[in-house]
């Protein structure tokens, strides 16, 4: 079966990516080569210098939106992120990419341009997912990502030190991403896009799981977010009393999920085996999402439609 290509992101303090795995390489189009940097040039920091290195700020440019909440940035610098998110948010690359640089050579060369990376990992280390808009190294193509960032410790050139993990995954581009769901049209890609989108928006949501309790489906809604937590838990023991609580409610012989017996067969033994691994459910969670974008969902866009007319 073919895993999730979720990409996942090591970053130092500093805003450096120390470590990528080979889903990002394979969307964006780096090498390993290009996370570039002197190991030996930390300053005692256990991370690589920001000028040699690839930032989380490159990769994910709308990032630098939460550069607004930051005392110690410049209001130029303000004033490009301001430009750049914009720019991509309305996929214009081309123009995006000299903003792009301008905003990497104004943190570059502020004396505190650590700390700025630092404050916005910190921010974004809340255990709730964020849209972010990537940009590919040819700066041709941009993807939007669901993500999820997590503090962790590392040891880098014999060094204890903070780092951040990033976990990001393609908006819209769930259908094809699982064996155990169909390629799906546009228009299902489409309904999926929006349905990542209510995930996202606390307020769109409470109004999803109510429109589920009154219809008596929400087991399928309570799994997806009992998944999203398990997902956003830094420490592997922590999510492994999620799976085991995940199992017992929801993957149980009793199938309260109403899964095929295929897929019951063939998930549910490898996530008993899991010991916490971060995408351990992710491809039950693929299908489950797109059992409930293609009928509860549909019926709740059905009923928004119909109160925005009355």
């Amino acid at each position: 079966m073919n895993a999730i290509k979720d990409i996942v992101l090591t970053i130092g303090e500093n805003g450096n990516v120390i470590y990528a795995n080979t889903s990002f390489y394979e969307q964006f189009g780096y090498h390993s080569r290009d996370l570039g940097g002197d190991n030996n040039n930390n300053n005692g920091s256990g991370v690589v210098n920001a000028s040699h290195a690839l930032t989380i700020g490159t990769v994910f440019p709308s990032i630098l939106q939460v550069l607004h909440h930051s005392g110690s940035v410049s209001s130029t610098t303000t004033s490009n992120s301001n430009t750049v998110t914009q720019n991509y948010h309305n996929n214009s690359s081309t123009n995006a990419i000299n903003v792009t640089n301008n905003i990497q050579e104004s943190i570059s060369s502020n004396n505190n341009s650590g700390t700025i990376y630092n404050q916005i990992l910190k921010e974004l280390e809340d255990g709730h997912s964020h849209a972010l808009k990537g940009v590919t190294k040819n700066h041709k193509d941009t993807i939007d990502f669901e993500c999820i960032i997590t503090k962790t410790y590392i040891v880098l050139n014999g060094i204890d030190t903070i780092a951040y993990v990033l976990v990001g995954r393609k908006i819209s581009n769930r259908l094809s991403s699982s064996s155990i769901s169909n390629t799906g049209t546009e228009e299902e890609e489409e309904i999926l896009g929006e349905f990542d989108k209510m995930l996202l928006d606390e307020q769109e949501r409470t109004r999803f799981k109510e429109f589920c309790r009154n219809e008596k489906s929400e087991e399928n809604m309570l799994f997806i977010e009992s998944v999203l937590e398990y997902k956003s838990l830094k420490k592997p023991h922590e999510r492994m009393i999620k799976q085991e609580y995940i199992l017992n409610t929801f993957l149980s012989n009793d199938n309260l999920l109403n899964l095929s017996d295929e897929i019951f067969s063939e998930e549910i033994p490898l996530i008993r085996r899991g010991v916490g691994q971060i995408d351990l459910f992710d491809n039950l969670l693929v299908y489950i999402e797109t059992v409930v974008c293609k009928d509860t969902f549909m019926r709740f866009k059905q009923q928004q439609t119909h109160l925005m007319y009355l």
